[in-house]
């Protein structure tokens, strides 16, 4: 992705096109081929993406080859994310990734790595643990008002 000539790497899928017919996101960012070049697809509306990030038009044309990166776990550490699903590498341009192998799939939503399941019974776990807490300093500090007013 591009803007105002600053590179940067998305995960969000969910392109149109401005009106001057180049392939944005949804923020109005260009989405660059891979020559690093933004795609325009030159009035174009009914395009298809294949499964390599080859883009046709309605003849079967070849129109661009999306961009994708590919980043081992190292870079991954590097990532800082942005606003609007953007993500930026610290200290390394991402124009020099190498070329990633992903599969693009038309149509399909790619859905968070949370486990509602699983969140939900660690946060009923934390709950009754913060609640164990609480009565434990309850009883603490009943404790200790019992020993002050000994004292007194």
């Amino acid at each position: 992705m591009d803007r105002g000539g600053e590179s940067f790497l998305t995960r969000n899928g969910n392109f149109s096109t401005n009106e001057n017919g180049f392939l944005t996101t949804n923020a109005g960012d260009y989405v660059l081929d891979a020559n690093n070049q933004p795609i325009q697809l030159n009035g174009n509306e009914n395009i298809t993406v294949d499964i390599y990030g080859r883009i046709f038009d309605e003849e079967g044309n070849h129109i661009a080859h999306l961009q994708t990166k590919s980043i081992d776990n190292e870079m991954a550490n590097a990532l800082v994310k942005e606003s609007d699903s953007r993500f930026i590498l610290n200290g390394i341009d991402i124009t020099s990734l190498p070329e990633g192998n992903a599969q693009v799939h038309n149509g399909i939503l790619e859905l968070s790595n949370v486990d509602m399941a699983t969140e939900m019974v660690n946060l009923l776990t934390n709950q009754k643990m913060t609640s164990a807490s609480q009565k434990i300093m309850t009883v603490m500090d009943s404790i200790n008002e019992k020993e002050a007013n000994s004292l007194l």
